[in-house]
Formats: C-alpha cells, structure tokens, sequence
C-alpha cells in the first residue's frame, strides 16, 4: 500500500475540490486548451482520481491514464464516464512498461515531485521515447521558491519549513494526513533531467497569487481577498521569470524532428 493509497479516499475534498485547489487547476487548464486537439493521443502520468484524464479525454481522441496508487486509480475509474479514457496501476518509475506513442504527455500538480533525481533521469528518457515527434510534454511542478510558503512559515516563525523547498534532499511533505517523501524541482532541474532532448517551449506559474491548498481554509473566511488574489493570478501566466516563485510552475517542452 502508498501513501496515496491512504489518501486517496480525502484526496478530491483537500485539494481537487478545495476552491483554491480549483482555481489553480483552471489555470492549468486554460494553457491545455490551447495546446490539445481531438486527434491527440494523451498518455497521463500520476493521474490522481481522474479530474484531468476526464478533461482531457472531452479534449483529445484518447488518453492513458497511470497511477502508482491502488486506490487513486480505482477513485478514477469510477469517476470515468468515457469509452476513450483508460486507466493503469503504474508507477513512473515503470514507464519502460508502457507500449506506443504519443502527442502529449501529461503531469498535474507535483506528482513528479514525489520521484528522487535518480528515478527522474530514468522517466526523461522514457518521455523522449513515448513521444511522437512534435509531441509535447508538459508538467506542473511544485517550485523550490514559492513566495507564499515563505511568507506564511515566517509569519509561524518555522525557519525550518520556511525554507524546507530549497533543500536538495527529500522533505516529509504533508499531504493530507500521510507524510510524503517530496523532492523540490526548479524548471532547470526539468530540463537537466530530459538532458535536452527535448526543445523548451515555456514556463509559467501557477499559484503565484493564488495561495497553497494548505490555506483553504483561511480564505474560506475571507473570500473577497481569494477573489481578488485570483483576478491577479489571471494575469501570471505571462510571468515566466516568476514561475519559481509560484506554488507551482507549468512547464512545457516539445520533441522535435531529430
């Protein structure tokens, strides 16, 4: 059993369905449709309990959904209501497993921050391999930098988790009630891991207005500063210089002709 396993069944109301939570994913969102298209084949990569794989499966002509977490995946199954949608209890460090190819391959909200340096360098390889030329990979990554991280442990007066994101070692990050080994991971890093093989497209924050999930509750009794904060974050996604300071950060790259 995974930490996620153990998670799974408190996963959505945390932080899918946190306003925060849905906020931040409308972001994401909002830069996939640019960059999908019904012919696209989607191969996702720590699917969760489904959100994205429903999403993208409206979008594109099928998606592939995987998931290390037991638990996750049957979350996700049930919540699937497409025929073009398939699921697979599969860890990224068993990406080897996976057969054909792909228009884009897909990561949400720091479920590659849960893989060490090591398993990393292996997974960019196989991205290279499962991608179709002119294919794109793209992720959201939880930053080594977030503004909002600092401030809040500083106002706790917790220099230690104040400054837990720029450690190159894994932290026991919270997620839920489950403590989770969780590597921090600049865009650079993601780049080093996929030794260039592939072409950077472009990178923007997510969260860098819009708090963590961990705060929910908070603005949930201050909502009109959520809202405004929002209104901001509509603004962000031209910020790639600030992507690191955000909670998260979208990246993007492509596979080119080789």
């Amino acid at each position: 059993m995974t930490d996620f396993d153990l998670i799974a069944a408190e996963y959505d109301a945390q932080f899918s369905s946190s306003e925060i939570g849905a906020k931040q994913r409308q972001r994401v969102w909002k830069y996939l449709l640019r960059h999908t298209a019904s012919e696209q084949k989607v191969l996702e990569l720590n699917c969760g309990t489904g959100i994205d794989a429903q999403f993208l499966g409206k979008r594109c002509q099928s998606v592939h959904a995987t998931d290390l977490s037991t638990e996750m995946i049957a979350a996700a199954k049930e919540r699937n209501s497409l025929d073009n949608v398939s699921f697979q209890k599969l860890g990224i460090q068993a990406l080897s497993e996976v057969k054909g190819h792909y228009d884009l391959i897909f990561s949400n909200f720091g479920g590659l921050n849960c893989i060490s340096p090591e398993e990393w360098s292996l997974a960019g390889k196989e991205i290279n391999r499962l991608l179709n030329t002119n294919g794109s990979f793209i992720a959201v990554i939880m930053s080594r930098k977030c503004l909002w991280e600092r401030f809040y442990f500083r106002l706790k007066k917790d220099s230690k988790n104040q400054r837990r994101r720029i450690s190159k070692q894994a932290v026991m990050a919270n997620i839920g009630h489950q403590k989770v080994a969780t590597w921090y991971y600049g865009p650079t890093d993601i780049q080093y891991f996929l030794e260039k093989k592939l072409s950077h497209v472009r990178t923007k924050p997510i969260g860098l207005f819009l708090p963590p999930t961990y705060l929910e509750s908070y603005f949930q009794k201050n909502k009109g500063m959520l809202k405004a904060l929002s209104f901001m974050e509509s603004f962000s996604l031209s910020s790639d210089w600030l992507s690191n300071r955000a909670d998260h950060y979208l990246i993007h790259f492509k596979k080119q002709q080789q």
